[in-house]
């Protein structure tokens, strides 16, 4: 199996990295939550920590009590 390398900043990059955003988040289809797409470290966020204790923090004001029982 031949695998192509490809930098992050490039053209191809961000086209392959739009192609999968319209591909699975239309409309009405968008997830509640997008977990382990590693993308943060495109946008230089320095780790996950905060992020864990903001969902957790909405998950726990959330209404939906399957969010909670995660």
């Amino acid at each position: 199996m031949d695998v192509e390398l490809i930098d992050i900043y490039s053209d191809t990059f961000d086209d392959i990295v739009e192609n999968i955003k319209q591909a699975n988040l239309p409309g009405n289809n968008m997830p509640e939550l997008i977990v382990g797409t590693g993308l943060s470290v495109i946008y230089d966020v320095s780790g996950m920590k905060v992020l864990t204790e903001h969902l957790g923090n909405e998950i726990d004001k959330s209404p939906k009590r399957h969010l909670r029982e995660m």
